[in-house]
């Protein structure tokens, strides 16, 4: 399925997708909604519409096969992703950009850009999108001081994307809003105070970047899928990472490339990508199959669970002891 629009303003986005499938928007006040032709596939986008410049989309989707849209953006469109399942490839300007999988947080800034934005039907496509106009953040950055911040901050990520893991405080914003029971202006409301959250949370982890980072040049759509193959190799042998070496050999990347490659892309290193996966492994495993925590920690790869304990605490706010207590009862 391919689709091509040009996108003058950041809300005709829906509304351009909606005729490209020939299909009517069903209008609740400020919020609508896209449900898509039985051709395309199972599902919905939603848009709320928080208020001039701000818009909320909400993706469930079953895709027959994938959607590759071509937008000729006219406009600057800063969006805040959170993929909690699917994939999505993009190239921006003709130049491959990223592939993102999930779970992940996507941080992107386009400026009258030329997308390719691919959604692959492997998979649900499942998660939220908040989009803005960049000059909204200026009316809480009134100091000049603060104003130089921001107009960094955007310098940064203009024409680009850049993922990051969905950290457990973004984690519970995102399901607040999909669960979300208010309707009506409560509704509103709420998932303007969750969007807010989400850009104050974005800001204060990323406002401080350094300018005078480069994004690795990449030399196509093959080596973003190396650096995706590269991280489900670690995913699947937590507990017996393979070496940086090792890695290179396997996806076929050399180290420097792999090294720098896979902080540009993911947003962390090949390290703390095996801490962060270990530890989510081993709140599953004491949550689900009621492991003790050092028996979690030995299988998640941790020859010490005070080293295990530390760590857990560091990234949950709590002992994994007392999270384990608390699953018990939930279970109860």
């Amino acid at each position: 399925m391919r689709h091509q629009f040009k996108l003058a303003d950041v809300h005709e986005y829906i509304d351009l997708l909606s005729e490209g499938m020939d299909r009517k928007l069903s209008f609740s006040s400020w919020e609508q909604r896209l449900d898509l032709p039985e051709s395309v596939g199972r599902g919905f986008i939603s848009r709320m519409k928080i208020r001039p410049g701000m818009e909320i989309l909400v993706e469930d989707l079953f895709l027959r096969e994938n959607l590759k849209l071509y937008i000729e953006q006219e406009c600057q469109v800063l969006g805040l992703a959170y993929q909690l399942s699917g994939e999505v490839y993009c190239e921006w300007n003709g130049t491959p950009i990223a592939i993102s999988n999930s779970p992940g947080n996507t941080v992107f800034f386009t400026d009258h850009t030329k997308v390719y934005h691919e959604t692959s039907s492997n998979s649900k496509s499942y998660g939220i999108k908040v989009r803005l106009r960049p000059e909204e953040l200026s009316f809480y950055f009134e100091e000049k001081e603060e104003r130089e911040r921001l107009v960094r901050l955007l310098n940064y990520y203009k024409n680009t994307v850049h993922n990051y893991a969905i950290s457990p405080e973004i984690a519970k914003i995102v399901s607040d809003m999909l669960l979300c029971t208010y309707q009506g202006p409560l509704k509103r409301l709420y998932m303007e105070s969750k969007a807010l959250e989400l850009i104050l949370l974005f800001v204060h982890e990323h406002g401080g970047v350094s300018t005078s980072l480069n994004a690795t040049r990449l030399q196509g759509r093959n080596d973003l899928e190396k650096l995706h193959m590269a991280r489900q190799v670690i995913v699947n042998h937590l507990e017996h990472p393979r070496s940086i070496h090792e890695l290179s050999k396997i996806v076929g990347l050399s180290t420097t490339k792999l090294k720098k490659g896979f902080r540009e892309l993911f947003g962390m290193t090949i390290f703390e990508l095996v801490r962060e996966q270990r530890l989510i492994k081993g709140a599953w495993l004491m949550e689900t199959n009621q492991m003790k925590v050092c028996e979690a920690a030995i299988a998640v790869g941790y020859s010490n669970p005070s080293n295990f304990a530390t760590a857990f605490r560091k990234h949950y706010g709590c002992n994994p002891s007392d999270f384990l207590q608390q699953a018990k009862q939930t279970y109860n």
